[in-house]
């Protein structure tokens, strides 16, 4: 689990067991095994500026997730 501010999470669309949150300076990539075991992996910014705010999270048809953050960028996470 986690102590991290999160504004956000939604399910993977085609992955049910799937779960993406964000919030304050952070992604999440979650994923809930058969026995119930929650596991995260967190997203890497790498050269990009880490925002203050994840603000929001989506899908596109192939299942990667799109985040919107509070410097203005939007970024495609691929699967």
């Amino acid at each position: 689990c986690s102590v991290d501010t999160v504004v956000c999470a939604e399910w993977h669309p085609l992955e049910r067991n799937q779960i993406v949150s964000c919030g304050k300076g952070h992604v999440s990539f979650w994923s809930l095994d058969n026995g119930g075991m929650l596991y995260k992996r967190m997203g890497v910014f790498e050269s990009r500026d880490k925002p203050r705010y994840v603000t929001c999270v989506a899908f596109n048809q192939n299942g990667d997730v799109l985040t919107g953050d509070s410097n203005g960028n939007i970024i495609v996470w691929a699967k």
